[in-house]
């Protein structure tokens, strides 16, 4: 596991846009589960909605997307509702 004394989302964000999901997962998820850090509990549970890197896991993404809107809530909270809806990962 890679390890970081802050969560540095640019190059967390640079590394998915360069197509490097799986660099950039490694630092989400470090962010969110080492550092509970909001932005990136919110990134992992985008990539477990959309299959990013990993499979699609609609639980996993609304674990993230719970703790994101604990922390801060915003889109964490939009997209949670969205999921309600649409019945996923309930």
């Amino acid at each position: 596991m890679i390890e970081y004394e802050v969560f540095d989302n640019i190059t967390a964000d640079a590394l998915f846009l360069q197509g490097k999901h799986k660099e950039a997962f490694e630092r989400y998820f470090y962010g969110a589960t080492g550092l509970h850090d909001s932005r990136a509990a919110f990134d992992v549970a985008y990539m477990y909605h959309r299959g990013f890197h990993v499979p699609t896991n609609y639980p996993l993404a609304r674990k993230f997307y719970r703790a994101a809107a604990a922390l801060e809530g915003g889109a964490a909270l939009f997209n949670l509702a969205l999921m309600e809806i649409r019945g996923l990962g309930a």
